[in-house]
């Protein structure tokens, strides 16, 4: 079974573009912080998501934002230009949700706020 779930924060915001058929499509990249006793690191997840979840992701994802996602990893090849082979490893999203409120305090009023996410199937 190839099934992923991390939690982590929105290292960008994430990168929408839309195919020739009008799928959106979403690039954005997770940091996953680990701790080992008294060593902490940090991994770094590339994830792509695909038309609803990627509008979704785009509307309300920002960077710093706490997430959860879930997907499957996927290996992506391509040669560039010059004739070099590339490859990278992604998750593609099947799920995604956000796992802070991002509201402003209590008598604070914020124009960057997110709404509120309770009612969304994510």
């Amino acid at each position: 079974m190839n099934l992923w779930i991390g939690i982590g924060r929105l290292t960008r915001d994430p990168e929408i573009k839309y195919t020739e058929q009008n799928d959106a499509r979403a690039r954005f990249s997770v940091a996953i912080n680990e701790k080992y006793g008294e060593k902490e690191t940090t991994q770094f997840v590339e994830c792509v998501a695909w038309r609803k979840t990627a509008e979704s992701i785009g509307e309300y994802g920002r960077k710093g934002r706490l997430i959860m996602v879930q997907g499957r990893w996927q290996r992506r090849e391509w040669e560039t230009d010059q004739g070099e082979k590339r490859q990278v490893w992604e998750v593609q999203v099947d799920r995604w949700q956000p796992l802070d409120s991002n509201k402003p305090a209590q008598g604070e009023q914020s124009q960057n706020a997110s709404p509120d996410l309770s009612d969304l199937p994510f």
